[in-house]
């Protein structure tokens, strides 16, 4: 059966966190505040800026949001967070920037304790990437095993997500990262993330793997597919980031990491 035939529901696993977070409030006794900026302007990062916000309004998270040049000096940004992470009525930093910044310093100047883009790469940090938050929980709600399988990372390049290509393979995965679609990999991948879209991935890998991780969707808002209720076949099934995959939890992962920042 191919990996399109059917499409785990993410709902559940939302809720969850989402009741995980307002328990954690209450056990706060406040509103934890995160502070959530953005200097980059495409359709993607505008997007999950909106879908941060509702989440804070969901879970009960105070958000303050700037909203900052796109064109913005590194040095400048660097200053800026660092300034905000002195802030103490600010619980936490959520930063939405262009992916040539270096991410390790602007995790310095944040702070590990109000890190929880998990830029930090020291290893007393204290967040995970959220993109790898987010995966890890999945597979974990799914109880989606790795060990033993073949992982491919597709379209992406060897620097992205090697914290989550790390805990893939403590996890017992074998991963193998192709920057693009061809040639096609000389094994069948089991489990596959791909940063493109899915018509770009051969057929092959598409009708063999037993669960794809799309981040690729078509116009902002939309799904490239429908969501089906529940999951029809456990072990053939897609993620899909709207609404139902990883960009849909990471949101809430935002929010859940605001209030353990509080709490630290």
């Amino acid at each position: 059966m191919s990996a399109l035939a059917s499409i785990l529901s993410i709902s559940p696993l939302l809720d969850e966190i989402k009741q995980q977070t307002v328990r954690e409030i209450e056990s706060l006794g406040r509103a934890p505040r995160l502070a959530l900026l953005r200097c980059v302007s495409d359709p993607g990062s505008s997007f999950m800026e909106k879908q941060i916000r509702a989440a804070c309004r969901d879970t009960g998270v105070e958000c303050w949001f700037m909203e900052l040049p796109s064109y913005l000096a590194e040095d400048v940004l660097v200053k800026a967070v660092h300034q905000i992470g002195l802030d103490v009525s600010v619980d936490a930093i959520g930063l939405l920037c262009p992916p040539q910044y270096n991410k390790s310093l602007l995790g310095s100047a944040i702070g590990e304790q109000k890190d929880i883009n998990g830029y930090c790469r020291t290893s007393s940090a204290r967040f995970l990437p959220c993109f790898d938050s987010a995966v890890s929980q999945i597979l974990d709600y799914f109880q989606i095993v790795c060990d033993g399988k073949k992982i491919l990372f597709l379209n992406y390049n060897k620097a992205e997500h090697y914290i989550l290509r790390r805990i893939l393979g403590i996890r017992g995965g074998e991963v193998v990262v192709r920057e693009d679609s061809s040639p096609e990999p000389d094994f069948v991948p089991e489990l596959v993330f791909t940063a493109g879209p899915l018509e770009k991935v051969p057929s092959s890998i598409l009708s063999s793997a037993a669960h794809i991780f799309s981040v690729a969707v078509g116009p902002y808002g939309e799904p490239s597919y429908t969501e089906d209720a529940g999951i029809k076949d456990a072990a053939s099934a897609e993620i899909l980031p709207v609404p139902g995959g990883v960009d849909s939890v990471i949101p809430y992962i935002y929010t859940l990491n605001t209030v353990k920042a509080a709490k630290l």
